[in-house]
């Protein structure tokens, strides 16, 4: 099954499988040689009476896979395990799977990465987000990232959310002196 040839053709779709299969899926995305992206984080744990380092994903069963929609389908018909397009039904799109603008899932990943921003992904359920003022982070591991502007406390730091559209959004702390408003 062949990986998209031609980048410029790539998109980043989001896929969806049951936690159980996604191990499965995660080893036949690497060994297939696609591009995905899943959030994640190394944390120590206890097992068993013994610190140990593991990796924890905020959504383990969500795939952000940089490929041809046509390579996706190919995948699917012979993925080890099930594993289906995600559709936006919130906004009535039952026909349209996901689709996630290729610098919206740059700053997704940014501030999923920043291991000093402590970021939290969270539902657009949990964000409760009010329409707010968009910003960009000038300065910092985070220059460039783009997303809403949200105060959560009265100090000097700030919550900047980034949303992937009709899915899910990411948090990351900064300094207000890093923020810039985008008019």
């Amino acid at each position: 099954m062949p990986v998209a040839k031609e980048v410029s053709e790539c998109k980043w779709y989001v896929m969806r499988t049951n936690s159980a299969a996604a191990n499965r899926i995660r080893d036949e995305l690497e060994v297939q040689g696609y591009e995905y992206f899943q959030a994640q984080r190394q944390v120590v744990k206890v097992v068993k009476g013994q610190k140990k380092k593991v990796t924890e994903y905020f959504m383990k069963d969500f795939f952000f896979i940089h490929s041809t929609k046509e390579s996706l389908v190919e995948f699917q018909r012979f993925a080890p395990s099930r594993i289906n397009f995600y559709f936006n039904i919130c906004e009535h799109k039952h026909n349209d799977c996901v689709v996630i603008p290729d610098k919206q899932m740059e700053d997704f990943i940014r501030v999923a990465q920043s291991y000093d921003a402590n970021p939290t992904v969270i539902t657009l359920e949990e964000a409760n987000l009010r329409k707010g003022d968009r910003i960009r982070i000038v300065g910092g591991n985070l220059d460039g990232v783009e997303g809403r502007f949200v105060q959560l406390t009265r100090g000097q730091k700030r919550k900047l959310i980034v949303v992937l559209d009709g899915i899910m959004a990411i948090t990351a702390q900064v300094d207000a002196e890093m923020v810039e408003k985008i008019e």
